[in-house]
């Protein structure tokens, strides 16, 4: 049923088009970043009173949740819904054409629900500044090109097929790619688990794998992942050594490589969809960390409102206490784990300053529990 379901988000995908009314000022959206680790803005859709949290992904198509479609009367056609206006922090656009069927439940949280998806079938409207420093959109239907200073990484992008999404030329190692440009994946870069065995033999230089599943997308079922190191990331002008990289199973209408926001965010990012330009100022200085630090698990919260272990990094904090994919988690820093505290869990896994956290977890094992310190997941530089 899944794989009939992909199929026809590919044909809607190519036949939809989206409308091209656009306000020609320019725009200031902040945006506020998610436990999911998904830059999130709000927005009113038709003038409505509240605000709706919309994910901006320019890896994926335009999405809103049907929820929001009943809310509101927004008008429908198939997996089709049309949204007349969106007005995020007072700059509008108009005539919006999205999806009705991608799972937004998976990523939305109770502090945080999410709405909706803005893909690039969207963005491509216009030139979009991605201001990571200080966590805000510029939006702008400017296509001219503009002064951009000397270090700037500038080249050109090809667009997706299907998503619309960006597209650019790198090299790993001494192999010529070319990936997506996406920020709704957190990693520097994921390569599809296919590569793994071709790139191990050529540019991989450290490698750890999972038993469950670390890294994966909507409608795919990897068996494992591998968190590595590879020798060079060349991206333009740049090359960064030993970037560090996951692999997973990506969706095969979007199999190709994945650059993040964990590369991404190191710079000022200028998308001209317009002229199919990419532009990256560099921060002063760029701070690409030469290894990744954690605790080495992934919770999954399931349907019946527990939180399961869904895979741990073989050899890391969590592997070498006992834990493993399957088991239960019941509780952390002497809270109970549940759908209510799932999120906070996840923000102590990846975003607090801690160095420890405390696991109760049930399993084949029996009940234990265990206190983890963060540990580079990766062997260190020689």
């Amino acid at each position: 049923m899944k794989k009939i379901v992909a199929a026809v988000f590919v044909i809607v995908f190519v036949s939809v088009a989206v409308s091209q009314t656009v306000d020609t000022h320019k725009g200031e959206v902040p945006y506020t970043i998610s436990s999911n680790q998904h830059l999130v803005v709000k927005a009113h859709i038709n003038d409505s009173a509240g605000e709706y949290n919309f994910i901006v992904d320019t890896g994926a198509m335009t999405v809103i949740d049907t929820s929001v479609v009943e809310a509101l009367g927004l008008k429908k056609r198939g997996m089709m819904a049309k949204m007349n206006s969106m007005d995020m922090s007072g700059f509008r656009i108009e005539n919006i054409f999205c999806m009705t069927t991608f799972p937004l439940r998976m990523i939305s949280e109770p502090e945080l629900p999410i709405h909706g998806i803005i893909g690039s079938n969207l963005l491509e409207r216009f030139t979009v500044v991605f201001d990571f420093p200080n966590k805000k959109l510029v939006f702008s239907a400017d296509t001219l090109s503009r002064a951009l200073p000397e270090n700037s990484i500038t080249l050109p992008f090809e667009k997706h097929p299907i998503n619309n999404a960006p597209i650019v030329s790198f090299s790993a190692g001494e192999k010529v790619m070319k990936g997506m440009i996406d920020t709704g994946q957190p990693y520097p870069v994921v390569f599809p688990l296919k590569d793994f065995e071709t790139m191990n033999n050529s540019c991989v230089k450290d490698a750890i794998q999972s038993r469950g599943i670390i890294v994966k997308w909507p409608y795919t079922k990897p068996s494992h992942n591998y968190l590595a190191r590879i020798t060079s990331f060349t991206l333009g002008e740049m090359t960064v050594n030993n970037m560090i990289c996951a692999f997973g199973t990506i969706p095969a209408m979007l199999s190709m490589p994945l650059i993040g926001n964990e590369f991404l965010s190191q710079f000022t990012m200028v998308l001209n969809y317009p002229k199919s330009e990419i532009a990256l100022i560099p921060a002063d200085p760029l701070d690409f960390k030469s290894n990744r630090a954690g605790y080495g698990l992934k919770p999954d919260l399931k349907d019946d409102g527990t939180i399961e272990i869904e895979g741990v990094w073989i050899g890391s904090p969590a592997d070498k206490a006992g834990l493993d994919a399957g088991d239960t988690i019941t509780g952390f820093n002497g809270t109970p784990a549940s759908a209510e505290t799932y999120h906070s869990l996840l923000r102590q896994l990846y975003f607090e300053s801690a160095e420890e956290i405390r696991i109760d977890a049930a399993g084949s094992k029996g009940k234990r529990s265990v206190l983890l310190h963060k540990e580079d997941l990766l062997k260190p530089e020689a």
